[in-house]
């Protein structure tokens, strides 16, 4: 896979965004205000709250977004490298859960190794056009991998506009942060979705 190197001024914008070059969930946690939904915990039938996930996943998305034109795309990859040198495997399983990307377009981040022998961790970046379509895939691997659902893949996703400082993150099927320093978007999604805030 041919990469591209990221641009400076994204760098520049995780840096003052979140004090550091990394993606981190606790970086996440870190930046105030934010609010957390609740998304598919109270349905027991897989399909139906997978369903769910989606449907409000991309509610809180088009208001949360509503003012941007473009997003940055961060997908965190864990891989053994030796196994899979040019290319994670959950990268590969992404792909087959439909995610449609041009190598053109994909911006290497980070490769880190970790604590376990021949795993690395693998950041990608990836700027499109602000449209749920460019996201439903990634959201839908994410939310099924923990119920089951084929195909998925293993993964964390961020998808933040820098101009608007607006950062979204489905962890998994049961919760959805949204984090910005602009306290009237959080009022905005807060109020319009407050049903689904997590207690």
């Amino acid at each position: 896979m041919k990469l591209q190197t990221i641009p400076m001024e994204v760098i520049k914008s995780i840096k003052n965004s979140f004090g550091t070059h990394e993606l981190d969930i606790q970086h996440l946690k870190s930046i105030l205000p934010k609010v957390r939904f609740e998304m598919g915990a109270d349905i027991e039938d897989n399909k139906e709250r997978l369903n769910q996930v989606m449907e409000r996943s991309e509610q809180i998305f088009e208001l949360a977004f509503r003012d941007s034109k473009k997003i940055w795309i961060f997908l965190e990859f864990f891989s053994d490298r030796i196994k899979n040198p040019d290319i994670p495997l959950e990268f590969k399983n992404l792909i087959n859960c439909g995610y449609k990307v041009k190598e053109n377009d994909i911006h290497q981040l980070q490769v880190a190794e970790t604590d376990e022998k021949n795993y690395y961790r693998y950041i990608y970046a990836i700027q499109k056009e602000k449209k749920f379509r460019t996201i439903e895939s990634i959201l839908y691997a994410i939310a099924g991998a923990e119920i089951g659902i084929r195909p998925t893949a293993f993964l964390r996703s961020y998808f933040i506009d820098f101009d608007k400082e607006i950062l979204f993150h489905l962890y998994d099927d049961r919760g959805l942060d949204i984090a910005s320093k602009d306290k009237n978007i959080i009022r905005k999604v807060s109020e319009k979705y407050k049903k689904w805030i997590s207690g």
